[in-house]
């Protein structure tokens, strides 16, 4: 069959207008901004944690956006406060995907990670948890939509148990305060454990691990507390509390002379409180490092610098707490996700996020396939007090590879201390 001129430039002007029809509708999709629902506790007793994240979240989005984005596409950060709380996750979750948005980063506490869990598959919604620490996330309350990118309670408590118990053999009365939440009382437990586990004189009757002491979430009166450590002849005591909470009860230690009398004084936050504290902070202080930038084990990580640079770009701030990393490697988690998914799609990115490997601040960290719980490394550092700003130092820091202290996967089963 003979096709004329004339038919063929009419038919091809007819494709051409399929092809537009349908061309904006994609074009329109690859031209906006890739929108990442992002929640922290913003306000409340946890707000100087969430803050510290959330620059952490936001310098991650800038450097991604300046490498050309994801998937060709901007990342805009849509911010919502969770208040601290579960019921403030539950109301940011559902507003984010009601907006259509099912990319999320958040459940930075495991009070509003817990809450958001058995709401993922309904709102067909990737979760990156940047900080949440509780053993139920990966194990009773696991969900196949969410990623922990931080050490759980058993690592880090361990760390930290393991460390002082071994620095400090003379100190034989010990006393964990935790809050009265399943993150307080597993990270009590998981203490006093590793004190028994691993004190030199382990087994002996006169090492003593006397029962937690619980405390309200947000609670900052802690004269009866107080009271009951100045009587109790304890040696060493173990911190579990976050942001407003624990600064208040180191400062009330402090009004009685306690923190003089403790030989050793041990938490979950490390730098941040050594920060907030400055010349007030405990003469013997340890905990984490979620970021030892100063450590020499860190000065030649070209990550780690880059991230520095722009925190102090950011916030004209020269000495940036360590919790910032966790918001950043969060955002890492699920960006690297995206890449390596080619999509947004919710299904195609956990596939793409289980076993994934992808270059921190401190190396290669993986999200275990089993349970989504993200193994890197833990640094435990002693803080001393310094006259010079910020007032503190690192005197030394213990690096441990968590691939080797995290217990079995057993996501949907309950995990038995």
């Amino acid at each position: 069959m003979t096709i004329s001129r004339r038919t063929f430039v009419q038919g091809a002007a007819v494709s051409a207008g399929v092809a537009v029809v349908g061309a904006p509708g994609r074009l329109l999709a690859q031209s906006q901004p890739l929108k990442i629902g992002v929640m922290y506790g913003l306000s409340g007793p946890g707000a100087v944690n969430g803050d510290t994240m959330l620059k952490g979240t936001q310098i991650a989005a800038a450097q991604y956006n300046k490498a050309g984005g994801l998937l060709g596409r901007q990342i805009e950060l849509v911010i919502r406060d969770d208040k601290f709380t579960g019921a403030g996750a539950v109301v940011a979750g559902r507003e984010l995907a009601g907006a259509g948005i099912n990319l999320m980063i958040g459940g930075s506490q495991t009070v509003t990670a817990l809450a958001l869990m058995p709401l993922l598959k309904e709102m067909n919604t990737v979760l990156a948890i940047p900080a949440a620490a509780g053993m139920a996330i990966t194990h009773e309350a696991f969900s196949p939509n969410a990623f922990r990118s931080v050490q759980n309670a058993y690592i880090v408590t361990l760390a930290i148990g393991r460390a002082v118990a071994e620095k400090f053999p003379n100190v034989l009365k010990w006393q964990a305060v935790v809050p009265d939440s399943a993150f307080g009382r597993d990270s009590g437990r998981l203490f006093g454990n590793a004190i028994k586990q691993y004190h030199p004189k382990r087994g002996s009757k006169d090492l003593q691990v006397l029962d937690m002491m619980l405390i309200g979430a947000g609670q900052t009166d802690f004269r009866t507390q107080v009271n009951t450590l100045m009587n109790s002849g304890v040696e060493g005591v173990f911190c579990g509390a976050v942001g407003a909470a624990e600064i208040s009860f180191f400062q009330q230690l402090r009004a009685v002379g306690m923190d003089k009398k403790l030989k050793v004084i041990a938490d979950l936050i490390g730098d941040l409180v050594a920060k907030t504290l400055g010349k007030d902070m405990p003469a013997s202080f340890w905990g984490p490092s979620y970021w030892p930038y100063q450590a020499d084990v860190l000065k030649n990580n070209k990550i780690s610098q880059q991230l520095l640079k722009d925190y102090v770009a950011m916030t004209k701030d020269p000495f940036p707490a360590s919790l910032v990393n966790l918001g950043y490697r969060g955002a890492q988690g699920l960006f690297e996700g995206i890449k390596k998914a080619k999509s947004t799609e919710t299904a195609a990115v956990i596939k793409a996020m289980e076993g994934l490997v992808f270059e921190s601040v401190d190396g290669p960290y993986r999200l275990r396939k089993e349970d989504h719980q993200g193994l890197g490394t833990t640094f435990v550092a002693n803080y001393v007090p310094s006259p010079k700003e910020p007032f503190f130092q690192v005197k030394s820091v213990q690096a441990v590879s968590e691939e080797g202290v995290v217990e079995s996967p057993s996501p949907g089963a309950e995990y038995v201390m």
